[in-house]
């Protein structure tokens, strides 16, 4: 895509962090996560929630928390990539306290959280 001139952007860049999570491709996904840094789509609130969810899909759980709390804006999807990142890795104690986290901070539950 970059061979070609085309430039991603804020619907680009969430798709390819999608496929790099499922494929477990961490090289290629941290060097996207690079090219996002160095972009005006760092701060996006997609683009960082699907950061998470791509970290969360690495394992990498400590990557997903400094994320999540250097995130200017959080939602309920948010929550729920820092939620389940916990509760991939077996973490449940603090999967539960980051529900209560997110109940106290006022974010309305889903039927996914």
């Amino acid at each position: 895509m970059l061979g070609k001139g085309i430039r991603a952007n804020k619907f680009t860049y969430p798709s390819v962090l999608k496929a790099c999570g499922e494929e477990i491709d961490t090289d290629f996904g941290k060097e996207v996560h690079k090219l996002i840094a160095d972009s005006p789509f760092g701060r996006d609130l997609f683009v960082q929630n699907a950061l998470l969810s791509m970290y969360g899909r690495f394992g990498e759980i400590d990557v997903v928390r400094d994320l999540f709390e250097q995130m200017p804006e959080r939602d309920v999807v948010s929550w729920n990539t820092l939620i389940s990142a916990y509760a991939f890795k077996g973490m449940w104690k603090i999967a539960s306290e980051l529900f209560e986290s997110m109940w106290t901070d006022g974010i309305e539950l889903t039927s996914v959280t």
